[in-house]
């Protein structure tokens, strides 16, 4: 019979007792391992990950707005002179908020610096978050799931406080 001794050029594996899937070529004409299917080894990988996942969630401009307002309004508000940002010595910062807390206007968990001018040598500690007026954001006022009690303005933070330079 003619088509039983044909050759067979379309598959090199038929009849051969190994399974048809895609093969590396080997240098001598070898059959090779299966590569390219998730279930070999060596092949592709199954179902990665998607690399076009958002990761930035948006939010809306109005509500961003509300939840800046309601930031700033629920912290405990202390508003000091513009000489804090002239000290230069970490030890003199931490005098400072030490005097604060004996006058129980602040407590010592986590405080917030918001200044006019971000040069301020308390950005070394570790317990003081310290942010320019113009670069504040709502995630500034949060520690983990709770809001910061203790936020320091400057008064030339005050001055330049306004919706343009909220990031809004």
């Amino acid at each position: 019979d003619y088509f039983a001794n044909r050759q067979r050029s379309f598959r090199v594996t038929v009849g051969k007792a190994i399974s048809r899937k895609p093969r590396e070529k080997l240098a001598k004409g070898g059959l090779g391992r299966v590569r390219r299917v998730p279930e070999s080894v060596g092949g592709r990988a199954a179902h990665p990950p998607e690399v076009n996942k958002v990761l930035i969630k948006k939010i809306n401009k109005k509500e961003y707005r509300l939840a800046m307002y309601s930031a700033i309004a629920n912290a405990k508000f202390a508003v000091i002179s513009d000489d804090v940002e002239n000290l230069k010595k970490t030890k003199d910062v931490l005098n400072f908020i030490n005097l604060l807390k004996e006058k129980n206007i602040i407590n010592a968990r986590k405080i917030l610096f918001v200044v006019d001018d971000n040069d301020v040598t308390a950005r070394n500690i570790d317990f003081i978050k310290v942010r320019n007026v113009s670069d504040l954001q709502v995630k500034d006022f949060v520690l983990g799931s709770k809001l910061i009690d203790n936020v320091l303005w400057t008064k030339k933070a005050i001055e330049n406080l306004n919706v343009e330079n909220l990031k809004i």
